[in-house]
């Protein structure tokens, strides 16, 4: 049985597949239940084509509603075309005109004469299916709606209360629909909408990151030479936290351990609401392995390896009782860079296989969290992507790096 079984746009049972027509039939059995976004999708399309008579002409208290109508003949009374597209702009080079008569999603029609066809395409915007064809006696008379935009304008229905009780519980659903079933729609664009869903809120940070730059996954990407790759936005226990770690490979940390780097890390530790904390690592090739508990104190690390770097390099096995990796290991415990609570994961990844090198990876964490409640407060004023963009600036700056050109 479905975890959505009582859901309504979802099956009782099973699972079938979902296209494009099944978001539309979704949005419109939301539309014939609540009068208000009906007023509003109308109030939608008329600001895009006021050729449209207003919602109390339309005599909406009698309408008919068919999905998938076919050959409808736009001449019979006065009609409009309404794409709905899932670019969050329309793109007028994909509208073509045709003497064909064809099937529309949907079509409203309604007693004073006027109907309303509806062509829905969420592909790709630059693909063969965002095209709509249109009669050729409907030229001008299209309006053009992103989905994006239509989901956003019913939860702020919600937000304002004017969908309350039944009608607020079924937009709901509506959204877990559109969310389980067409991600790339995002419904839950911020954060106070994820509802302090752990999985909701991680999706949402993603979608801020991806408007800042580069994704790889589910993180910035900040290029090959970079003195700190990645930057994540990850929540946990009631915070929204930024993080980075410079130096992370060995590459990385010759090119982050210079004495302007070093005063940078430190400037950025002493800067309000910012954590820097040592983050050495065994690695692997390109896998990291093992975290260890440094003891140390950050100045006292920092200028630690700062001394070290220039002659720091991969460390071998060196004979078959891996006495290389068990030294290594030994040093770092007496000069308190890992604790002997790190020992059986350095000896399950190192010791206990067939690796003969390993890489001692002196990394630094940077941390900048944010309550959920404030970061709620911020996304929905609109200002969380530029107050997490701000603070992204202020910490690369401390390596003397930029967020690249094109971002």
């Amino acid at each position: 049985m479905s975890r959505h079984h009582l859901n309504y746009f979802f099956p009782y049972s099973g699972d079938v597949a979902h296209f494009e027509t099944s978001l539309t039939r979704a949005f419109f059995a939301l539309l014939k239940l609540c009068p208000v976004v009906h007023a509003h999708l109308i109030d939608m399309v008329r600001e895009r084509n006021p050729a449209l008579p207003a919602f109390i002409d339309l005599q909406p208290q009698s309408f008919a509603l068919a999905l998938e109508a076919s050959g409808l003949d736009a001449a019979e009374g006065d009609a409009i075309l309404v794409h709905l597209t899932g670019a969050s702009q329309a793109d007028p080079t994909k509208i073509t005109t045709t003497d064909a008569r064809r099937r529309y999603d949907a079509v409203l029609t309604y007693d004073c004469g006027w109907s309303i066809l509806f062509e829905s395409k969420i592909g790709a915007a630059d693909s063969k299916d965002a095209t709509v064809n249109i009669p050729h006696n409907l030229h001008g008379r299209v309006a053009e709606i992103s989905w994006n935009v239509l989901i956003e304008d019913i939860w702020r229905l919600v937000e304002s209360g004017l969908l309350q009780g039944a009608e607020e519980k079924l937009a709901g659903q509506f959204f877990e629909y559109v969310e389980t079933k067409f991600e790339s729609l995002c419904p839950y664009s911020t954060l106070a909408r994820c509802g302090g869903s752990d999985a909701r809120i991680g999706a949402r940070c993603t979608q801020i990151l991806r408007g800042i730059g580069s994704i790889d996954v589910d993180k910035l990407d900040f290029g090959q030479l970079a003195i700190a790759r990645f930057g994540f936005l990850v929540y946990e226990e009631g915070f929204v936290a930024l993080r980075l770690y410079p130096a992370d490979t060995i590459d990385q940390a010759r090119r982050f351990y210079t004495l302007r780097h070093v005063e940078g890390t430190l400037r950025l530790r002493d800067m309000d609401r910012w954590s820097v904390d040592p983050n050495l690592h065994l690695a692997f090739a390109s896998k990291n392995l093992v975290w260890t508990q440094a003891g140390m104190t950050l100045e006292g690390y920092l200028h630690l390896w700062l001394e070290r770097m220039p002659q720091h390099g991969q460390t071998a096995a060196a004979d078959e009782g891996k006495s290389g990796f068990r030294t290594a290991f030994d040093s770092l415990v007496n000069e308190q860079l890992a604790s002997e609570s790190d020992r059986p994961s350095f000896a399950q990844h190192f010791i206990g296989t067939e690796r003969r090198k390993m890489n001692i990876c002196p990394g630094v964490r940077a941390e900048y969290r944010w309550r959920l409640t404030e970061a709620e407060r911020l996304d929905s004023q609109g200002r969380f992507s530029a107050e997490v963009r701000a603070r992204l600036i202020e910490a690369l700056a401390a390596w003397e790096q930029t967020l690249p050109i094109d971002l």
